[in-house]
């Protein structure tokens, strides 16, 4: 912990932290402005060109920024700053992260890495369940070690594109390191009616099997009705004694190509009921553009957790790693700010790696001034 106290004519906030590594993708701390007295401050060239700019927000946080930029896979990474004599936060998702420049800005640039599955990074978890994740013979061992796979297997789908799913559910599964000591996975399906394909198990093989020989049926005219699934999830997987569930948290991968045809209200108290469980974190991915993103915000437990793909054929090993890494990833970033007498900036941020390294930051700065009108800002992450 440092302390640094300053007297000047202006009111001025320095010191300032943020984490070295964001979900969902790993987005990584690449360049550092004006910011804790760092002697060289730089930024993305790119920053504030409009050409390259995706999406501008404005009073915002770290967590909106990461949302934002993973529902683009154009966004390349993005700048978080704040202009001069302002306490809000800013940001900017970019196309391309370009070249370091120098900057007198109060501005930090995060770059989108893909992650692997024998490398895996993470911050701070809300769930009490496990361990940071780690990797055994090339696949994931996450921290979450329950998992659900939730597919859709409406008629909308057909059997083509039932299949292109079936296998990313497939390559999803495989990347999991499943046995008796570490993750436990189950399935459902579910179209007018929900359909279990297997309680918790920790067989590999057993899971593959049951998933892989569901047969898609012919003519298939069966509707969504997402509410009930969600609700046979709550009551078959998690509420359930006998279902295998060890009660240290569950992940759930919810996979859907369209909106729910039950009547108003229906998802939404299944979903409360969902998100009311401790412990429960819920991946939402909604292919091709009938799917209704409010649906998927309503399913996912954070905004963060919300994946859309246009097309079946988007369901490639690029999206599989950006969806794999929410077994183990949250991050959190607040900010307040009130009028006061002084100028105080307090931030604390945690980051731990798969490589079993473990850094924590807190810095604080108070800075008085003759000035008479001052901010207070407060950030968490």
């Amino acid at each position: 912990t440092t302390t640094t106290t300053t007297t000047s004519t202006t009111t001025t906030s320095s010191a300032l932290s943020f984490p070295q590594h964001l979900a969902s993708m790993t987005y990584s701390l690449e360049l550092t402005g004006v910011i804790n007295d760092n002697p060289e401050p730089q930024r993305f060239n790119t920053a504030f060109n409009d050409a390259v700019i995706l999406d501008k927000l404005r009073d915002t946080t770290l967590q909106d920024c990461v949302s934002v930029c993973n529902a683009n896979m154009d966004c390349m990474g993005f700048v978080a700053f704040f202009a001069v004599g302002e306490s809000t936060l800013k940001c900017n998702t970019l196309s391309s992260t370009g070249q370091a420049i120098s900057t007198s800005l109060s501005i930090v640039s995060y770059a989108r890495v893909p992650q692997t599955t024998t490398a895996l990074r993470t911050t701070s978890t809300s769930l009490t369940s496990a361990p940071v994740s780690t990797t055994q013979g090339g696949v994931v061992s996450a921290c979450i070690r329950d998992i659900v796979f939730v597919l859709d297997n409406s008629g909308s789908i057909g059997a083509t594109n039932f299949e292109i799913a079936r296998q990313f559910v497939l390559d999803l599964i495989g990347s999991y390191n499943i046995s008796p000591d570490d993750v436990h996975a189950a399935a459902m399906l579910f179209n007018s009616d929900p359909m279990l394909l297997t309680l918790f198990s920790d067989s590999m093989e057993d899971v593959v099997s049951v998933v892989s020989d569901y047969v898609y049926p012919q003519p298939n005219t069966a509707g969504t009705a997402t509410g009930l699934a969600v609700d046979f999830l709550v009551d078959t997987f998690i509420n359930e004694p006998s279902s295998g569930y060890r009660g240290e948290g569950v992940l759930v991968y919810f996979i859907t190509d369209g909106m729910t045809l039950e009547e108003d209200g229906v998802l939404e108290a299944a979903t409360n009921r969902l998100h009311a469980l401790n412990n429960v974190r819920v991946v939402a991915l909604g292919i091709t553009g009938e799917v209704n993103s409010a649906e998927l915000g309503l399913i996912a437990s954070d905004p963060a957790f919300v994946y859309v793909a246009e097309t079946f054929q988007d369901l490639n090993a690029v999206l599989q790693q950006e969806i794999l890494s929410a077994s183990c990833v949250t991050t959190t970033f607040t900010s307040s700010s009130s009028s006061t007498s002084s100028s105080t900036s307090t931030s604390t941020s945690s980051s731990t790696s798969t490589s079993t390294s473990t850094s924590t930051s807190t810095s604080t700065s108070t800075s008085t001034s003759t000035s008479t009108s001052t901010s207070t800002s407060t950030s968490t992450s």
